[in-house]
């Protein structure tokens, strides 16, 4: 299930989705995992408080805004696809629940190799087999730091965390991911900041800071626990 809905079904349709739209308004649209999450999450058993609401779309809002480059906000069919990939995110649930039977390592080498096996299947299909060789071979590097540093020691943090924190609480932090992003962007490119930006950053740091300070929902008798290990 995992697989599928957070590997397969998100991976086609996010990358089909950034093909046809700009990079900026595939940053801005997966934030839309934080407004599925407040909407799903309530059925496991974590309830949406102010200071959830708080952290959770001052995170958002505040991320919109570093990422934003001015000019007008135009949608299309590809920015559809890209918002709708986050939707089934939320299925981390299984994730969370699995993490109380085995380790992080376990959830992600599963979920990984099985997700992965299904999009080569469909890559096979649509895409010419004879260039795939020549793919690795040019862009080892890039495939390599990716892989390793993105797909394994960022995934190991993040299930680590998960296995701690509640859903809603891992994925808002997740998607402070811009903040960190324009912080490269400065020290390293010599990017030059917008006024909306930092103000994004301001935003951004408030919910983070309601995001952290709200106590996670991490009881036995959450509905995401196997039912032979919740309490009565």
């Amino acid at each position: 299930m995992v697989s599928v809905c957070i590997i397969f079904i998100p991976g086609i349709l996010f990358f089909w989705g950034a093909s046809l739209t700009s990079a900026v308004n595939t940053s801005v649209l997966m934030l839309s995992e934080i407004i599925f999450t407040l909407i799903f999450t309530p059925f496991f058993g974590e309830k949406n408080t102010i200071e959830k609401y708080l952290g959770s779309l001052g995170i958002m809002i505040g991320a919109a805004l570093v990422l934003y480059k001015g000019g007008w906000f135009t949608f299309c069919f590809g920015d559809f696809l890209v918002a709708i990939s986050t939707i089934t995110f939320p299925i981390e649930i299984f994730s969370k629940r699995s993490l109380y039977i085995v380790s992080p390592s376990v959830v992600i080498t599963m979920r990984y190799l099985m997700g992965g096996v299904m999009l080569l299947i469909v890559s096979f299909i649509f895409e010419p087999i004879r260039l795939i060789p020549s793919i690795f071979a040019d862009n080892w590097i890039m495939l390599f730091l990716t892989g390793f540093v993105l797909l394994a020691l960022c995934k190991i943090a993040f299930y680590e965390g998960m296995k701690r924190l509640d859903i809603s609480k891992v994925i808002s932090l997740e998607m402070t991911y811009p903040f960190f992003s324009l912080l490269t962007l400065i020290f390293v490119f010599n990017e030059t900041l917008y006024l909306f930006q930092i103000l994004g950053v301001f935003i951004m740091v408030l919910g983070s800071f309601y995001t952290v300070k709200r106590k996670s929902v991490t009881g036995m008798t959450m509905k995401y626990v196997p039912k032979n290990m919740r309490e009565s």
